[in-house]
């Protein structure tokens, strides 16, 4: 039997992601438009010895760009760098090109429209599954 409470959680979680993304619209030109690319596993071909991947593009994402501030970079032991910066990125706006969602992962990487990549470093989202925070670094 279905506990009644989880299908309300449940609904809720729904309109929470769905009002996130809207919030992202609603913001106008605050956060960057962006490309999101989700690297595919690298697979080897033994006839070839050639090794490729498939990677996903979502383009026209919309991305928040904040700066960890330094309390966050001393507590992380190394694993963030004062140049990393925390994404912020509604969930339901990473979608793959075969429908569904991208679940972003480490390696992944955003591209602003002035062609800057920010590899992700780590993932995070909220209890809603609505806003993925993500650590990214610059690429070089």
């Amino acid at each position: 039997m279905r506990d009644p409470g989880m299908v309300g959680i449940m609904g809720l979680a729904s309109v929470i992601q769905k009002a996130t993304q809207v919030a992202f619209k609603a913001i106008g030109d605050i956060p960057l438009v962006c490309t999101y690319t989700s690297v595919g596993t690298p697979n080897y071909n033994t006839t070839t010895g050639v090794t490729s991947s498939f990677d996903e593009e979502c383009s026209g994402v919309k991305v928040l760009f904040e700066d960890y501030n330094v309390r966050e970079v001393q507590e992380s032991n190394g694993a963030v760098l004062n140049t990393d910066k925390k994404l912020s990125i509604a969930a339901l706006d990473i979608t793959s090109e075969f429908g569904g969602l991208l679940i972003p992962k480490a390696s992944d990487f955003v591209t602003t429209e002035s062609e800057a990549k920010w590899v992700v470093q780590k993932t995070n989202i909220d209890s809603a599954q609505a806003l993925w925070i993500l650590q990214c670094r610059k690429s070089a």
